[in-house]
């Protein structure tokens, strides 16, 4: 990834992909290396659930998994329009049961993907508590944008449902 912009190489790693599969993936491995994150997670709005759709992580995530908007970090970023960050996901109110967390994960930045009307949201997460610094969550936030415009490009939101 080129260090001087890594968000053009980004964008064009993204309009290269030919399946919603390819980008989805593509998007997670993207993020996760752009931010050195132990993991990355790309989660779809679909009608009152958040549908983990692709990941790219040292540990298994939730791929595949659904769970209810109001139960998870991720929902609440796409209801709330707003990134959200967590220091400890173990100790995090809006996160999904303990169970259900990965025993490595502690800190979670979940940014919306879809400025005024988000569709989904992009997650990194890291084994080390602690604040995620406010140049993480830029570079997140950048990264959602990139991802919305490409997502655009295969119909989803409209194939993804919408909260």
């Amino acid at each position: 990834m080129d260090p001087q912009n890594p968000f053009i190489h980004l964008q064009g790693r993204l309009e290269a992909c030919s399946t919603l599969d390819e980008l989805q993936a593509e998007a997670c491995r993207l993020a996760r290396e752009l931010l050195d994150a132990a993991g990355t997670t790309l989660v779809l709005a679909d009608g009152d659930e958040s549908h983990h759709v692709a990941e790219d992580s040292q540990f298994p995530l939730w791929l595949g998994s659904r769970f209810p908007v109001t139960k998870c970090l991720s929902g609440w970023a796409i209801v709330h329009a707003t990134t959200a960050v967590s220091s400890d996901v173990h100790k995090d109110q809006r996160t999904c049961r303990e169970e259900e967390l990965p025993v490595p994960v502690h800190s979670m930045i979940m940014s919306p993907i879809g400025v005024d009307a988000p569709f989904g949201a992009i997650g990194a997460l890291w084994t080390r508590a602690g604040v995620p610094n406010a140049q993480l969550v830029a570079t997140l936030e950048k990264v959602a944008t990139l991802i919305a415009v490409a997502l655009r490009r295969f119909g989803v939101p409209k194939s993804a449902g919408s909260v």
